[in-house]
């Protein structure tokens, strides 16, 4: 800012407080330290003053000091840790001002002209907090347009902070004559003072051309800083404002691996993304080039597990062991009609189911006689709900395979004698319980208590093997059944 040779704002009050120095001049604003004596406010402040060209009709500077007011309002209503914050605004005697906190810090300008390249690792802690404050913005529906390293401030202690929010907008000399703003002049481009604003290098193209600002413009300027840190330099320069501004939209980007080979190809394909001219090409949100950035320091690649899965048969038997078998991470069964005694959590159940533990003979085969459980006291005689790591699950009826009672069921060959057999197997509901079949398929468990000294004719083979279809049918079905159960009891 150049200094003026008077300046007749010092020692001006507004709003209680007294301009005591100086702090920087410009073309259309200057910064003033403030304080004041009242208790209730802070002591020292910044106040940046407007100044609105003289030679402005009365209806431009109309529209501008109601401009000013808009925008200015829906800045001071943001919060952010990477936004630098404005206190108030106002008008005073025709003129606008601005106030924010009174801090010293070093902008991100002068650290790129210091250190001309930055490491991948260093550069992250920088533009992470950046990019969180330019999505912020832009959720409540506002653009910077004009972003670049001149906006970001540095203190000494704490993260990056973005600076100078909507004053663009402000000082634009667009929409304040009656005139339409030509694009080709670009004069869309200058401000009230017929200066242009931010800094060329690091334009969006569709800022350049003068079309409705767009939340991925930012992500454009930061691609460019990104670009900048990386290598050490901008990917456009040129003698003047126009000639740097026209090559975003008709250059050719320069190979960032090109310039520096010791860098990751895979950084250049991120850059690439940011920088694209087509909105629909670039990165959505600053928020996703900084993901994509992390993701090319961290090497991380995912991939799909592929988890190996048991043969249809194998699974089956799995699924449809005794309930005194681990298969379904429980604990040994109750008698038929109860509740489970416990159950471990879905996800321990489903690795077993996947993986296909093995299992020994004992867990795979029901015992002849009902076993009695370990703690007999601790099994429900009604329905409860069970709790398992924090979680709740609905009770599920244990599907009894073998029964105590001694009673026949209808055209039973296997249990002639009433006094000597138990029941047989009835695949999960007692007689009484369920229509019984009058002549039910044989289970390969029974037919292998059979004992016959005749050897099997052909008509037999083929009972044997409908009998066999015939019970993978009534496995198949039970499967079903008891998977509908379990899914409907964990969606509860």
């Amino acid at each position: 800012m150049e200094k003026p040779p008077t300046d007749s704002h010092l020692r001006f009050m507004i709003r209680g407080y007294c301009l005591e120095e100086l702090l920087g001049y410009g073309k259309v604003t200057s910064l003033y330290r403030a304080r004041t004596e009242e208790l209730w406010q802070m002591p020292e402040v910044i106040m940046t003053l407007l100044h609105i060209p003289e030679t402005f009709s009365t209806q431009a500077r109309k529209r501008f000091l109601e401009r000013f007011l808009h925008e200015a309002g829906r800045v001071v209503q943001l919060r952010h840790p990477a936004l630098f914050p404005v206190f108030g605004y106002g008008e005073e005697d025709g003129l606008a001002y601005l106030v924010i906190p009174d801090v010293t810090g070093v902008l991100l300008a002068s650290r790129l002209r210091e250190k001309k390249r930055w490491s991948p690792s260093e550069i992250l802690p920088i533009l992470e907090p950046i990019a969180s404050a330019l999505s912020y913005i832009h959720s409540q529906g506002l653009v910077y347009q004009f972003f670049n390293p001149t906006n970001v401030l540095f203190q000494k202690e704490g993260q990056p902070q973005i600076i100078g929010l909507n004053l663009p907008q402000i000082l634009s000399l667009a929409d304040l004559e009656d005139e339409k703003i030509n694009t080709y002049s670009y004069d869309h481009l200058k401000n009230i003072a017929g200066s242009y604003l931010g800094a060329p290098g690091y334009l969006a193209p569709e800022v350049v051309r003068g079309t409705k600002p767009d939340p991925r413009s930012d992500v454009y300027s930061l691609g460019i800083i990104l670009f900048e840190m990386l290598s050490g330099q901008l990917p456009f320069t040129g003698h003047d404002y126009l000639e740097i501004a026209q090559k975003h939209t008709q250059a050719l980007l320069p190979s960032l691996y090109g310039l520096t080979p010791d860098l990751p190809v895979a950084l250049e394909l991120v850059v690439n993304r940011a920088l694209h001219r087509n909105l629909n090409y670039r990165f959505q949100t600053p928020s996703e080039l900084i993901a994509a950035f992390s993701h090319v320091l961290d090497e991380r690649i995912y991939r799909v597990k592929q988890v190996p899965l048991l043969p249809a048969g194998e699974q089956i038997r799995a699924l449809l062991a005794a309930p005194s078998s681990n298969a379904f991470g429980t604990q040994p069964s109750a008698p038929a009609g109860g509740a489970w005694a416990s159950r471990t959590s879905s996800t321990e159940w489903g690795s077993k189911c996947i993986t296909g533990e093995p299992k020994n003979s004992q867990e795979t085969e029901p015992p002849s006689q009902p076993q009695p459980t370990a703690h007999p006291q601790e099994i429900p005689s009604e329905k409860k709900w069970q709790i398992s790591e924090g979680r709740t699950f609905p009770p599920i009826v244990a599907l009894p395979t073998f029964s105590s009672r001694k009673t026949r069921l209808v055209s039973d060959p296997i249990a002639p004698n009433l006094d000597e057999k138990p029941l047989r197997a009835s695949r999960g509901f007692l007689p009484s319980e369920s229509k019984i079949d009058p002549k039910p398929p044989i289970s390969s468990r029974e037919r292998s208590h059979q004992k016959s000294d005749k050897q099997p004719n052909a008509d037999e083979k083929s009972e044997a093997a409908s009998a066999r279809h015939t019970d993978i049918v009534a496995m198949a079905q039970e499967l079903h059944l008891m998977m509908r159960k379990l899914q409907a009891s964990l969606s509860k």
